[in-house]
């Protein structure tokens, strides 16, 4: 049984050499150069493999120490089901991938949890939070923030959505437009966030009328609310 990681570091090995032989086809000059990278490559995918272990290896240790039990018997109860297995690899993989601190610490506790769970069954949720939470990263998570600051607060409608819309222009402003669509429908698509236009608000809200078809927005889901503060244990925003 091959070694995951030797299967990754193989795999990655292969592809390099395959886009050398295949430059080299159409271009012998160009594959000259190729193959002098690969070397060069090779060392930043084997820094890269050692990174992703690095962080992988410290939220298992961070785990450990949340579930405050002893490392071999944490590995026991991990193994002990299917369920608990699924929740602690999927983490980890997702773990492995993030440069984002508060993202690793909030793995970590799921990680605890799969460990600590009385009843695994408790864990078919944590999974599905762990599936919202894997496709964040910091520009995501300012956005929802940017969206929750913009709250009902008795202003006109426009006035709000006008709000709503200048908090999310100045989280998303390092990027570039279409990068900007990107992280808005990654945010929609996984229900922590949800687009509205200005004449879709019951009169309920209290807030006075003026929005219009075209006033499109976003704004922010009490699921949103909740991964927001999973991720900064933010007590308040889990209630």
């Amino acid at each position: 049984m091959v070694d995951d990681t030797v299967r990754a570091d193989l795999l990655g090995r292969m592809a390099l050499a395959g886009a050398a032989a295949s430059v080299a086809t159409t271009d012998p000059a160009a594959g000259v150069v190729a193959g002098a990278l690969v070397p060069l490559v090779e060392l930043v995918h084997s820094r890269w493999l050692d990174r992703q272990r690095q962080r992988a290896s410290d939220v298992l240790d961070q785990a450990i120490a949340v579930a405050a039990i002893a490392g071999d018997e944490f590995v026991e109860r991990v193994c002990a089901s299917p369920e608990r297995l699924l929740l602690a690899g999927e983490a980890l993989n997702v773990a492995a991938r993030t440069a984002l601190e508060e993202k690793r610490d909030a793995l970590a506790r799921a990680i605890a949890l799969a460990a600590t769970a009385q009843d695994v069954k408790s864990l078919d949720g944590e999974v599905l939070w762990l599936r919202m939470l894997a496709p964040l990263e910091a520009i995501h998570l300012r956005a929802l923030e940017a969206l929750d600051v913009a709250r009902r607060d008795g202003a006109t409608m426009q006035d709000w959505i006008l709000d709503r819309k200048a908090q999310l222009r100045a989280a998303l402003i390092p990027l570039e437009p279409v990068l900007q669509t990107h992280v808005l429908d990654t945010i929609v698509s996984t229900g922590l966030a949800r687009q509205r236009y200005g004449d879709d608000y019951p009169a309920s809200y209290g807030l006075s009328t003026g929005g219009s078809a075209g006033d499109r927005f976003w704004e922010i889901t009490s699921v949103g609310r909740q991964m927001v503060g999973r991720v900064y244990q933010r007590a308040d925003e889990l209630a």
